[in-house]
């Protein structure tokens, strides 16, 4: 075998065999995580607990959006020490404490009553803030402008912020890299909901295909966003160009309000991305499934 052979090999096992096997990874945990939270649905909060402690053991942590769950999960077990690992992490991805117990006081009596409660308010956020407020400062202007958008003066201006802050949120990615859960934790959300305006106007629309969604998407492998979110911008951007959906992200609390194209293979594509079958997604959520989708 010659030299040429032996460093193709060699780049194979470091490179791209490790990225294949973390990709599958990601999609894994989404599969899990979901499994989870049906277990929380149907009641069966020792098998959810099983779940998440596999979650656990495999990645160190949980993805911020499950993080709840387990917390009201394991404290009605009154598991004190996985409620406190819980909560660190809620603060490292940017909830307060007082945050925390605001929303759960019932819940975190007993652990309020542990020697060691008195050293989470040591934790500190692991958030980068200069870029959140970059981002902030983008979003005050959004809202602003879609707050008044029954104006038509208001409309043209719109299209021209969304431009302008579309470009300013490339040259942020492109220098900072993306500003998911590993920089913004909770946060990331901020960053979504901007890209999911860009996706919907006229003059930004062809960031989408182009850069946003590969990006996106190479971001949920990572763990960097949900699957879910990658899904629903996905969709939000369908529904915009033609009218349908691809996943089922589309809904308002009763029912699925745009069509599912080639709803065959809805619960395929679902499945490529960790998530559930739509008629789980529909159960949970107390949905009506849609006429031709079968069972």
């Amino acid at each position: 075998m010659n030299a040429i052979s032996i460093n193709k090999i060699i780049f194979l096992i470091l490179f791209i065999i490790p990225i294949r096997i973390y990709a599958q990874d990601f999609k894994q945990y989404s599969v899990f995580s979901f499994k989870a939270k049906y277990f929380i649905f149907e009641n069966k909060t020792d098998s959810a607990i099983i779940i998440f402690n596999q979650l656990f053991s495999k990645y160190g942590e949980l993805h911020p959006y499950d993080n709840l769950d387990a917390l009201k999960t394991f404290a009605s077990k009154n598991d004190t020490a996985t409620v406190f690992m819980i909560i660190k992490n809620m603060i490292k991805n940017g909830q307060s404490l007082s945050e925390i117990i605001d929303d759960n006081t019932p819940i975190l009596a007993f652990a309020k009553k542990s020697k060691s409660w008195e050293s989470l308010k040591f934790i500190k956020p692991e958030i980068d803030y200069n870029i959140l407020l970059e981002i902030d400062k983008l979003l005050e202007v959004d809202q602003f402008v879609r707050n008044h958008d029954n104006d038509s003066c208001i409309i043209k201006f719109m299209i021209e912020v969304d431009s302008v802050n579309c470009t300013k949120v490339i040259e942020l990615i492109k220098k900072q890299g993306f500003p998911g859960f590993n920089k913004l934790g909770i946060y990331s959300n901020d960053i979504l909901f901007l890209i999911m305006h860009f996706t919907t106007n006229s003059t930004t629309e062809k960031y989408w295909e182009t850069y946003f969604k590969p990006l996106l998407y190479s971001e949920a492998i990572r763990g960097n966003i949900s699957y879910s979110d990658f899904a629903m911008i996905t969709d939000r951007f369908q529904n915009y160009k033609k009218g349908t959906q691809i996943y089922g992200f589309i809904r308002n609390r009763t029912e699925y309000v745009a069509p599912i194209e080639n709803i065959d293979e809805v619960d395929i594509r679902r499945a490529n991305l960790g998530l559930p079958k739509l008629s789980i997604d529909a159960k949970m959520k107390n949905i009506k499934l849609p006429k031709d989708y079968k069972l």
